[in-house]
């Protein structure tokens, strides 16, 4: 348990990517089997679905009062989204994101933080 300093690298949101359709047939088939957590992002034109393959990345929380955020990166020519802090982080603290979405319903509407 580190203290983090702003503008620390996390690391990067890994996972297969799929389109749109492919991901709304994805959740079906989770949702279907019982999975109650999904993990995935939507970046420029895709989605990556961390609920199988992923990276410890995928277990960032939301927050209103985020503490990292993602930078998108380009990767040999793939769009790759990576995780730095935005301010200092005490050791021990949880690592969080503002999703920009109600992880709570399941609303992809934007998320009101105040």
């Amino acid at each position: 348990r580190t203290d983090l300093p702003r503008g620390t690298f996390i690391g990067v949101y890994l996972g297969e990517v799929l389109s749109y359709e492919e991901s709304e047939q994805r959740e079906l088939v989770y949702e279907a089997a019982g999975a109650e957590d999904f993990y995935s992002m939507a970046l420029s034109g895709v989605v990556v679905d961390a609920t199988r393959k992923g990276g410890r990345v995928r277990f960032t929380n939301h927050s209103c009062a985020a503490n990292c955020v993602t930078q998108m990166w380009t990767v040999r020519g793939r769009c790759v989204p990576a995780l730095f802090t935005v301010c200092n982080v005490p050791g021990g603290t949880e690592l969080t994101l503002d999703y920009a979405y109600d992880s709570q319903s399941g609303s992809k509407a934007p998320q009101r933080c105040r």
